[in-house]
């Protein structure tokens, strides 16, 4: 596997010459429900079009809120913000939120509708808390993120590479303390305020031999973000092998309030395709 240079900033260059097997795949049938999606004309007032009744799952669902890559005309292109769902279970809407008694499947096409404070469409669920409103807490009271889940699809830019996508988030009032990427197998995370000089910085996760992830799409594999007072640490595990970063959480997120998100954030605003996460398993504990 051959990794292209890192650009000055410390990311890892768009141009890259590296393509992991089926990295540039797009789901032909997920890219005929796009299309199809755009054309729909049924204005539901009463729930989005298109949704579906799901199944009971493995994961609860009624911890999480969902934001969708449609408005609330089930489109995936148009006027709107992206439509969110709040009460989850029993909720499907294929093929961008599809759910199965063993797993959930999250899925973003590129160019689709975009929350108001981004320019990246989403299939991404928020932490809520036990009495189902928006989960709030601080690096004090810290928090666990845990997943299980396989990326299977990611999309692709105008030149053909495979772009990223992040899977797991820690979110504050404007900025991330941390943004958990899948870019083509390599794992990293960013952190948008680090230190005491609050500089964005990227810590790429390493084995204790200090290998670089080299995931493929499809492959299973689960994260952990955890924050405990002062430190925040994100590990990946992949056929045995324990990838993790570590860093001392800077004094700008001290008084902030945060929240966990998981799912499939796209990271482009052009090119073609959609990135796509399954999900087996999904906890968020404080």
């Amino acid at each position: 596997m051959q990794l292209a240079k890192r650009d000055t900033f410390g990311l890892f260059s768009r141009r890259r010459v590296l393509a992991l097997a089926g990295g540039a795949a797009v789901s032909a049938a997920a890219g005929q429900a796009f299309a199809d999606s755009e054309d729909s004309g049924d204005d539901g007032e009463n729930s989005i079009p298109g949704a579906v009744t799901a199944p009971q799952t493995r994961i609860d669902l009624s911890r999480w809120k969902l934001t969708l890559p449609v408005n609330d005309k089930g489109r995936v292109k148009g006027g709107g913000d992206a439509a969110e769902v709040k009460s989850l279970p029993g909720f499907a809407l294929p093929p961008y939120f599809v759910v199965t008694p063993q797993a959930v499947k999250l899925m973003a096409p590129v160019g689709a509708v975009t929350t108001s404070g981004s320019h990246y469409p989403r299939c991404e669920l928020r932490e809520l808390n036990a009495g189902g409103d928006l989960a709030e807490w601080n690096v004090s009271q810290g928090g666990l993120l845990q997943a299980s889940l396989s990326v299977d699809e990611v999309p692709t830019d105008t030149a053909g590479h495979p772009g990223r996508i992040v899977i797991g988030q820690i979110h504050g009032p404007n900025d991330e303390l941390c943004r958990l990427y899948y870019d083509a197998g390599v794992m990293y995370f960013i952190d948008d305020k680090a230190g005491e000089a609050s500089k964005e910085t990227q810590f790429l996760l390493r084995s204790a031999d200090n290998q670089l992830t080299q995931i493929p799409l499809g492959a299973k594999f689960s994260y952990l973000i955890r924050v405990s007072p002062g430190n925040l640490t994100v590990s990946v595990s992949y056929v045995g092998r324990i990838y993790s970063a570590h860093e001392m959480i800077g004094s700008f997120w001290d008084s902030k309030k945060l929240y966990f998100k998981a799912g499939v954030y796209v990271q482009l605003k052009t090119g073609a395709g959609q990135g796509a996460v399954t999900l087996t398993s999904l906890s968020a504990t404080h």
